[in-house]
């Protein structure tokens, strides 16, 4: 599918994450602000944590990518989410991906 008919493709990452490393808000603030920035300059995503703000050891992290092009869109949403697996400090708890 490609965005010919003139319709981009929007994806939606929602991920829920743990750390389980984190002592307290500030240092779970330090660790999610470098995970954002290291998958905005790779990916050049939007994203921003949208829950779990005064948890000290799990946020939830909205990514959201838009495309002409719904294989690259897809292709997107799971390099930023294996790029977040990837990361020994963090473990993820769920993640939903949609498409519209």
């Amino acid at each position: 599918m490609s965005g010919k008919d003139g319709k981009g493709t929007i994806g939606h990452l929602v991920l829920v994450i743990h750390f389980p490393f984190s002592h307290s808000l500030k240092e779970k603030r330090f660790h999610l602000s470098g995970l954002k920035k290291k998958i905005q300059d790779r990916f050049h995503v939007s994203l921003a944590e949208t829950g779990e703000q005064d948890l000290w050891q799990k946020a939830v992290l909205e990514v959201v990518f838009i495309s002409g092009d719904y294989v690259q869109v897809e292709k997107t949403m799971s390099s930023v989410s294996g790029f977040v697996a990837s990361h020994p400090e963090i473990q993820i708890l769920d993640e939903l991906i949609e498409y519209l």
